[in-house]
This record gives C-alpha cells, structure tokens and sequence, in this order.
C-alpha cells in the first residue's frame, strides 16, 4: 500500500491505513502490555522474586522507548518496510528462544533486548505514519490505535494464562510465532515512495490550501535539533514531568494481579483486573481522541495532562487502603480511564507544546527521557513490595510521585510565563515567491499565512 506525497490528510485512504495500523497494534503492544499475567507465571516457574521478574518487563519497555530516537532515524533513512521486516524477524527470535532459557537472567538476552528493538521500530512506524496522514482528526487516530492496543491487552490477558496452564511454555510461545508474520504482511502492505537520507516534507493542510514546507535540514545533523529543543525551558519541563509519571504510570498493569494473587486470590480470578483494566481502556481511547482534538484546538492539552497525574495519584492513594477486591477492580477501571486519556493525548501534547515543529524529534525525546523511569520504575516499586510485603507502601509511593509530577505541571501553568516568538504577517505573493515555500494550485488560495522565521529554521502556519 502506498501513501503518496500528494494525498490529503485525512482521507479515505489514511482511514485504511489506520486499519493495518491498529492490527499491528493489537498484536504487538496488546502483549507486551499484558507482562503484568505472565510475570506471575515467570516468579513461580523459574522460583524467583517479583522485582527481577520485573526487570525483564520493564527493560523491554525501556528499550521501546529509549531506542525511540534511533528507530526515528532509520524509519526514514530505510523506509518502513525494511525496519519493519526487521522488527518481525525480531519477533521470531523472541517466541522461539525465550522457552528455551533455563534461567530468568537469559531472558534479557532472549526476551527484553530483541522484544524492545521490535517494539521501538513499530511504534515510530505507527506513530510517523499517523502523522503523515491525519490532522483534523489526529486525535481520533491516535485514540483507534490505542483503543485497539488496549483490546489485545484484553485478549492476551484472558487467553495468555489459559494457554501457559494447558499447554507448556514452548508450545505457547511457538503459537505467539503468529504475530511475527502478522508483522511481515504489515511490512509488505507499505511500500515506501523511496527512501532518502532527509526526511519527507511537511504538509500542512486546511480546506482551501496545501503547503509543503522542505524539511532537509532535520536530517542533517538531528543532536543539533534535539539540543535546541532542550533549550526550551518550557519543554523542559513537561518533559520532566513526563519522566516522574512515567515511573509509576505501569505500576498497574504491572503489579496488581501479583498483589491480588499473594492476597489468597486465584490466578483465575486476579487476572480480570487486566481484563477490566483493557475493557475500559478499550471505551475510553476510542473516544479520548475526540476529547483530545478539542483540546488541542483550544490548546489546553497540558491541563488534561495535569488533570490525568493528580487523578492518578488520588485513586492510588485511596486504593492503598483497601485489601478488598472489588475496590480493586474499581481502581483498576479508574485508573485504566486516567491513563488510557494520557497516552492518546500525548502525541497532542508533545505538538502543542513544540507548536508543531520539530514534533517528531521531542516524541522521540519524551519517549527516551521515559524510557529510564520505566527501567527503574517497576523495579523499585517491586524492591519495595519484596521488602515490606505489603501493597500499601508500594501504592503510597506511587501515588506521592505522581502527585510531583502533577507539581511541576502546576507550577509551569500557573507560576512561568511563555515567551511566545516574535511573528511577522505577510502576504500570501510573498511567500509563494520564496524557493522554500510552495502552494500547491489545485486548490483556492485565500488564506492569510503567517511565517515566522528563526536560526536555520522555518515556520509556516495557515491561518
């Protein structure tokens, strides 16, 4: 399938490519993000503690995230299909040799490294390919694809321990072999217009015009484009504050069906809270987009960020209470809400914040910057929970760093003022009369266009 240059944002076509989108998604991150069922399965088949069971789940995701930045770069040095292919030959290795380790330490070699390089180049595959093909509706996209993420989530979370308990861990995983092909097709179903060392131009699209603004310069030197967006002091800080949440943003999914478990709970009976958590996640990001895109054309993305975090930490605060398992799934489902809004909305977030420019490079920042939370994150929560025994203290922590991270948002909003840059009005000859900037003539050109112009850097906005 191809998705020519020329297409609109937003059409039929991107709305098609959505669908193999959200069925890679499904597969991939929908396991992935059910480690929390077979970590349980991982402490009582190789006898070893939750906090090192926790370490391969939390280093793949490191991975995921932390490779990020370089999974950016060869997207569009290779082109999808190459890096993907790449990431499904991964897969393969990951579902065959995994059962075959006799110790919980070669899983990292078998299981986290390769699983985190495929998981990286997928997600900036799906995360790129979005971008280029939606802008009125980018929330709604993003929403579809993580709505999705959430049902495999689901699946994986009912069928998983049904398939560990009946058949043998080699046989289970030899199944999950399925998903490396199901990679392979979305591979072949992209065929890229060429591959190029700079990086494809940006569209910006509205009802009456379409311009193309060169972007040759992103790809020259990207650590020059990454440190001028950590000058942004703004940036900076929701950065940072990205980073904190993301320490115990998986506490959840992690860790909850193992507190349930070691509370006299069947395994049978804990796992409906992943199954609950992934119902609800389901709903709610199927609609967050929407809720997202309203947002961001009022530009007020960054308090839904700051509404999720002091959400979060309230209901982990209440829940570390509570031994009961009904409140449990009460708080599963909540928070399942909470976050399920922050991750559709953080791609909006991460553009509002850049105004749009230089987007790609501070995902890709965002993503690294959290990948160390999410290295350390579980695993500390988990030292504690193997230290103290008990939950509470482990929910009590994460609710107090959620609360910092809530914080430093706050305090940007309501104390930090922003410096927004100069901006100069121009008519619209001007700038069709520059080398850099074109108008494309199918379409009526009547709209005023703002232009903005930095070091080595080009804004162009339609008005």
């Amino acid at each position: 399938m191809v998705i020519p240059e020329s297409t609109r944002k937003d059409s039929r076509q991107s709305w098609v490519y959505l669908s193999f989108v959200s069925v890679i998604t499904f597969f991939v991150f929908g396991f992935l993000d059910s480690y929390g069922v077979l970590l349980v399965f991982l402490v009582q088949h190789f006898k070893e503690k939750n906090s090192k069971a926790a370490w391969v789940g939390s280093s793949a995701m490191f991975g995921c995230f932390f490779l990020y930045p370089i999974s950016l770069r060869m997207r569009y040095k290779y082109g999808i299909r190459k890096t993907v292919l790449c990431a499904g030959a991964l897969l393969v290795l990951v579902f065959i040799l995994s059962p075959m380790v006799p110790n919980m330490a070669l899983l990292f070699l078998t299981f986290s490294v390769p699983m985190a390089i495929a998981c990286s180049i997928l997600s900036c595959a799906t995360f790129t390919t979005i971008r280029e093909c939606f802008e009125k509706h980018e929330g709604v996209a993003f929403g579809i694809k993580s709505s999705m993420n959430a049902l495999g989530t689901v699946l994986f979370s009912v069928f998983l321990p049904i398939l560990l308990t009946k058949l043998d861990w080699q046989r289970t995983f030899l199944i999950l072999i399925g998903i490396s092909f199901i990679t392979f097709l979305y591979a072949l179903m992209y065929n890229d217009a060429g591959t190029t060392e700079d990086y494809r131009s940006e569209r910006i699209c509205s009802v009456s015009t379409v311009i193309s603004l060169p972007t040759k310069e992103f790809s020259k030197n990207d650590l020059k484009i990454y440190w001028k967006l950590l000058k942004n002091k703004k940036l900076l800080v929701f950065l940072l504050a990205h980073t904190v949440f993301t320490i115990v943003v998986f506490m959840p999914p992690i860790f909850m069906v193992q507190f349930a478990t070691n509370l006299g709970h069947h395994l049978s009976k804990s796992k409906w809270l992943m199954i609950v958590r992934g119902i609800v996640a389901v709903v709610v990001r199927s609609i967050a987009g929407r809720l997202g895109d309203v947002a961001q054309r009022r530009r007020k993305v960054r308090y839904l960020m700051l509404i999720v975090m002091i959400l979060f930490s309230i209901a982990t605060i209440l829940c570390a209470f509570t031994k009961s398992f009904t409140w449990m799934m009460v708080y599963m489902s909540f928070v399942s809400l909470v976050d399920s809004i922050y991750w559709v909305v953080i791609p909006l977030h991460v553009s509002e914040v850049t105004d749009k420019s230089y987007s790609e490079h501070a995902f890709a920042l965002f993503s690294c910057a959290g990948s160390f939370a999410t290295l350390g994150g579980p695993p500390f929560l988990g030292w504690i929970y193997d230290t103290t025994g008990d939950s509470s203290p482990v929910m009590q922590t994460a609710s107090a760093i959620s609360a910092i991270a809530a914080c430093l948002i706050a305090l940007r909003l309501y104390v930090a003022k922003d410096n927004d840059p100069m901006s100069v009005v121009i008519s619209e000859e001007l700038v069709s009369n520059d080398d850099n900037v074109f108008i494309d003539e199918d379409f009526t050109t009547s709209t005023t266009v703002v232009y903005m112009t930095q070091h080595n850097m080009q804004y162009v906005t339609v008005v």
